[in-house]
């Protein structure tokens, strides 16, 4: 399973996941960023560099500011999603 390790620590608006997410993974470069297009992503397959299978592990959350942690809350949920549709996905979040 590929890993994709992420640093939070020093995130403090959405913008600052989608960033670090979207390059992560190999988004081109006219990738939306907001959880819907995040979802089109894995589940259309073959628009990033990396597809599933893969397990994203995001650590500093707690350093992380309260709108970046938010919308990891939501992109926790997206992930718990698509693993319920059969996707191949994972992740795991530290302090």
């Amino acid at each position: 399973m590929d890993r994709i390790e992420l640093d939070g620590k020093a995130w403090r608006f959405p913008e600052d996941f989608y960033i670090a997410y979207l390059a992560a993974v190999g988004a081109p470069e006219w990738h939306g960023q907001n959880l819907d297009a995040i979802w089109d992503s894995p589940a259309g397959g073959d628009i990033n560099q990396r597809n599933p299978p893969f397990r994203v592990r995001i650590v500093g959350v707690e350093q992380m500011g309260p709108k970046a942690r938010h919308t990891l809350e939501r992109f926790e949920q997206l992930i718990d999603q698509a693993r319920s549709g059969g996707l191949d996905v994972e992740l795991e979040m530290l302090r």
